[in-house]
């Protein structure tokens, strides 16, 4: 796992768990070397051709479900999302799946497709870990969260009024995917929560609690290409 041997080396596992209870998100030790992304890069173009990519937002989006079982260098990206997310817990967990993704420019005149995207994966804690395999600026549609989000004490209190989660959610533990509603993200932000915008740098890996409210921006400028493992 030479790729990622120095970000393993670099991660304090002790201050990961407390930065993700407290925000919700952790960077993993210091970005990767550019020379090693390339690689990931052309590969995800490759994948991109296959008839059993999903195509999203116009064709701008282009996403690769099983990307590890298509690239050696998507597999080492797996076994260290297995490695992190394991540490964490103090238990094994394997992902089902690694999500390779490439966002081209929407443009400035799509409309709707710019709108909404802001959700929430899970009631409960849900663990993913992200690469972003490009630098990614406030145009190119980085990863936005609300941190505090993720807190239980936040959903319960979102529940009473049916608008986050619904009671239904709290006795299964359980949520399926929708969006939310724009007035609702004003409604939390006016209320002193802040946004966090992943404007990184090429090679910058985060550990991150998706039970918080969040989405990917709309790209308008530029492309972005990141991968997502995914665990139950």
């Amino acid at each position: 796992m030479t790729m990622f041997q120095k970000s393993l080396a670099e991660i304090n596992i002790d201050s990961i768990r407390e930065a993700v209870a407290d925000q919700g998100w952790a960077f993993l030790g210091e970005p990767l070397d550019q020379s090693v992304l390339g690689q990931i890069k052309n590969d995800i173009d490759k994948m991109s051709e296959s008839s059993d990519v999903e195509i999203n937002y116009g064709g701008s989006e282009h996403r690769i479900w099983k990307a590890h079982e298509k690239s050696s260098s998507i597999e080492e990206f797996r076994r260290f999302s297995d490695i992190v997310v394991s540490s964490f817990y103090g238990n094994q967990h394997d992902a089902y799946d690694i999500l390779a993704i490439r966002n081209r420019s929407l443009g400035s005149g799509s409309g709707t497709l710019h709108n909404g995207r802001w959700h929430l994966d899970s009631f409960n804690r849900q663990l993913k870990v992200f690469v972003f395999l490009t630098d990614v600026t406030e145009a190119s549609g980085p990863f936005e969260m609300i941190p505090g989000t993720q807190a239980m004490s936040f959903k319960m209190k979102k529940a009473l009024g049916g608008h986050l989660i619904t009671p239904k959610d709290i006795i299964t533990k359980s949520r399926s995917y929708s969006k939310l509603k724009e007035e609702l993200i004003e409604n939390i932000l006016s209320q002193g929560y802040e946004r966090k915008v992943f404007s990184v740098p090429a090679g910058t890996i985060a550990l991150v609690d998706t039970s918080c409210v969040h989405r990917a921006r709309p790209c308008t400028v530029g492309e972005r290409y990141a991968l997502t493992s995914y665990y139950s």
